[in-house]
């Protein structure tokens, strides 16, 4: 993530740096794989390893396996006793894991975990490539090693560690490499594979990459047509066909989309609004200190990342199922993307203004 002020401060490269680097990485190596079998499988990680069973016995995500029927509440996501309502993409990888290792809880986690080793080696390699100071670098490292919910939602065999991993590559390509067309195939691509993670994240990372363009790329990346098949084209192959297979409106899951008004819409904005951060995915003093730093320092990237907080924000309240009737709290699982988001900007706003005080 380029950061006007940073680049004016000189290259952060060098032994000091890389040594830094390494240190955040090594640790967040460990944090990712120590101990990740010794639990078992929770619910929804129970549900996800299930499938990968039933997809290794027929290649679907069928229900029935072995004399067992898999049929959670009464059988709400299914049709034809085959799963429809569950993204597709967490089984086949623990499937995948599964059937080269064998079926515990360390392999049904390994997938998701190798997803967070991945996307911290993309946030390490965005400050290599934009030449960032070392002192940008340690605040990274720091907010990344006490950030628990991230480490803890790649070790879930769940959709959550596959969905952060292809929106933060996702968002670095755009980030990178917008104006080259083979980028373009490949974030469409990316943005396929997300969907079959999870819809609603896929959703809220289109609308984050639209609006960021309609309001800060437009003036230095002109629309072209050829945008609309580059990107278009491979999502589509991927997401079409899925949905005459994984559709949650061939389940009876349908029925709950007609039980949240429009009203509760509201009210779940103002709960993933207070969520965010009482599950801590952030400090709320970030968004306290970002009109401070942007005085200070001018960098465009905060409100960039700050506006993208509140498109996730929107977009889940706007298209999530949830009903407000029998809970108070918000589906936080639904924000995970703004987990990268936070790092970002805690980085952002505490860099300029320690670069003050030193």
């Amino acid at each position: 993530f380029p950061v006007t002020i940073a680049k004016r401060e000189g290259v952060g490269s060098g032994m000091v740096w890389w040594s830094v680097a390494a240190v955040i990485l090594s640790l967040a190596t460990f944090y990712l794989f120590a101990n990740l079998g010794t639990y078992s499988l929770w619910d929804d990680e129970a549900e996800t390893a299930l499938g990968a069973r039933g997809i290794l016995k027929t290649g679907d995500t069928t229900a029935v396996l072995d004399h067992n029927l898999n049929a959670r509440r009464a059988g709400i996501n299914l049709k034809n006793l085959h799963d429809r309502l569950t993204p597709p993409l967490g089984s086949y990888m623990v499937a995948t894991s599964f059937w080269v290792g064998r079926q515990d809880a360390w392999f049904a986690r390994l997938p998701f975990a190798l997803c967070g080793l991945a996307s911290v080696l993309v946030m390490l390699s965005a400050f290599h490539s934009n030449k960032l100071p070392l002192r940008y670098l340690v605040l990274f490292g720091v907010a990344l090693l006490c950030q628990v919910s991230f480490f803890l939602f790649f070790r879930q065999a769940r959709y959550y560690g596959s969905s952060l991993f292809l929106s933060v590559a996702i968002i670095y390509l755009y980030l990178e490499g917008w104006n080259r067309a083979g980028v373009r195939v490949l974030i469409g691509l990316l943005t396929g594979f997300l969907f079959l993670s999870h819809p609603l994240i896929s959703v809220q990372v289109v609308a984050v990459l639209a609006s960021d363009w309609l309001l800060f790329r437009r003036k230095e990346s002109p629309f072209e047509a050829r945008w609309i098949f580059d990107l278009g084209l491979p999502a589509l192959i991927l997401i079409i066909p899925s949905l005459f297979v994984w559709n949650p409106f061939l389940t009876k899951s349908k029925e709950y989309l007609h039980e949240v008004r429009w009203a509760d819409r509201l009210t779940l904005f103002g709960w993933n609004f207070r969520d965010l951060f009482t599950a801590e995915f952030m400090p709320l003093a970030l968004l306290l200190l970002a009109p401070v730093a942007y005085l200070a320092s001018r960098d465009r990237w905060i409100l960039r990342v700050s506006f993208a907080l509140l498109v996730i924000i929107l977009i889940t309240s706007l298209f999530s199922y949830q009903r407000v009737q029998v809970t108070n709290v918000a589906d936080v699982r639904y924000l995970v993307v703004a987990l990268p988001l936070g790092l970002a900007l805690s980085w952002l706003t505490l860099g300029p203004l320690f670069a003050r005080t030193t």
